[in-house]
């Protein structure tokens, strides 16, 4: 039997309790007043670096940012469409908009900041039409839990390959020769790198990552390297609030007659909050049988194929987080991802982070493809979706055209194309058993008290 990556196991029965909390704390988006927000000020990052600032606080400030209503924050929106949104797509009033359910076992969906998004909260990216999606990349709403250990690892395995080629250059120049290395960083194959003897390097051999060897983990391209970038980017494109990191101080680029809209410390907050986010955790059954019927399926998706690019878990080297200020980089607000976020250690004190995932680029098929590329990033190559969450964070894909785990899976080809064919050879009992191991990777209980922002 494959063994089972580190999880926390959490009852059906635990998950029914939590149910009801779930759905007497969730609603309508917050309001800032209720949280007594004095609207117009700001975090002030000096005081966040000298603690002035709680590091609880400014979590909860992140949550607020999160779930309040961003309609009642100055600067909203844009000079053509004042106190409404940014006119660029389906755009909304608050994150949780979008990034707000979850699935539950019995098949109840309920709210959930950071959860996912449904059908109807689909964005379009790479169109300048306002009255048509066409030719647009479609985009649904992906789940946030566990992103913390997702930037982390990106960092540990970016640095992985930049260290393989700058032995390779320094290898070249030493010996006046040409050196072949291949590029791998936790079990995990982007290609190869070649070093010429003057130094330079051939492109052409970075394979699932960008040539300069960055893992952007964010995103369903990769484009996105960090989730300070993953909060001001949509903050801007979906609200209308521009981050004063980013615009510069004074500046008003949607000329609303408001400048720095967002200050650093907000997106500060804004990003850990998210990086705080605990990781999805194994729902399992009571029942002994239902249990050996899980395992089963999770042998199954091991020799079908699925777990060369959906891999089980990755080890992370140092939990250790650090969320920097981007204009003091000998500053950063550190936590340690082990404890905050859930994960175990393992017996040799490693923390293996079972995110279902290679947190690398695939081609996915002529049939997932996008209408046009994104960011340099080709119209067939897609990030590897994590897994984890999987079972509570329907629809699926990148456009969420799949409403059951099933659809997504025959959805598949291009790399995936011979796993998806094995999956589709197995019995009927056969598919029903990876089902159901594909939907123990939950969203429990246990991410609810840590969602939802303190009012005082």
């Amino acid at each position: 039997m494959t063994a089972r990556p580190l999880f926390r196991k959490v009852s059906v029965l635990a998950f029914a309790f939590g149910l009801l909390f779930l759905i007497s704390a969730s609603g309508a988006i917050l309001s800032f007043a209720r949280c007594g927000v004095l609207l117009g000020q700001h975090l002030d990052q000096q005081k966040i670096d000298s603690g002035q600032i709680s590091f609880d606080d400014v979590v909860n400030t992140g949550a607020i940012l999160f779930t309040g209503n961003l309609s009642e924050m100055p600067g909203f929106g844009s000079e053509t469409r004042p106190g409404f949104n940014h006119v660029i797509g389906p755009d909304s009033f608050s994150c949780v908009s979008c990034h707000n359910q979850i699935t539950a076992p019995n098949g109840l969906v309920i709210n959930l900041p950071g959860g996912a998004g449904d059908f109807n909260t689909n964005i379009f990216n790479g169109t300048s039409s306002l009255t048509s999606s066409a030719g647009a990349n479609e985009r649904n709403t992906p789940q946030l839990f566990g992103v913390g250990a997702k930037e982390q690892l990106a960092k540990e395995m970016s640095a992985d390959l930049q260290r393989v080629q700058a032995a390779a250059v320094a290898e070249a120049t030493s010996c006046h020769c040409i050196v072949l290395k291949e590029l791998t960083s936790k079990s995990v194959s982007f290609g190869w790198v070649l070093a010429n003897p003057d130094g330079s390097i051939q492109s052409g051999g970075a394979d699932g990552v960008d040539s300069d060897l960055v893992i952007k983990p964010f995103g369903h391209k990769g484009t996105t390297t960090n989730l300070r970038t993953f909060s001001i980017d949509p903050m801007n494109r979906h609200h209308g609030l521009q981050a004063e990191e980013k615009f510069g101080t004074g500046a008003d680029p949607d000329e609303d007659g408001v400048a720095n809209e967002l200050s650093v410390g907000d997106i500060t907050a804004l990003a850990l909050w998210q990086a705080t986010r605990p990781a999805p955790a194994a729902v399992l059954p009571s029942d002994l049988s239902e249990i050996k019927q899980i395992d089963s399926g999770q042998d199954l998706f091991g020799v079908i194929g699925c777990v060369q690019c959906h891999i089980p878990a990755l080890p992370m080297d140092n939990s250790k987080f650090q969320l920097t200020n981007p204009l003091d980089s000998n500053r950063a607000l550190t936590f340690d991802l082990a404890d905050t976020l859930g994960l175990e250690k393992g017996a040799d004190g490693k923390i293996m982070v079972p995110l279902y995932g290679d947190l690398k680029r695939h081609d996915m098929g002529e049939e997932l493809s996008d209408p046009k590329s994104e960011s340099g990033v080709s119209a067939s190559l897609f990030m590897t979706s994590e897994l984890w969450g999987v079972g509570s964070t329907g629809p699926y894909l990148h456009d969420g055209r799949a409403p059951t785990l099933q659809a997504a899976i025959e959805a598949h080809g291009g790399d995936a194309r011979r796993a998806r064919d094995s999956f589709m050879a197995l019995s009927e009992d056969g598919k029903e058993k990876v089902l159901e191991f594909l939907r123990s990777l939950a969203i429990t209980p246990e991410h609810v008290e840590k969602n939802l922002p303190v009012c005082n």
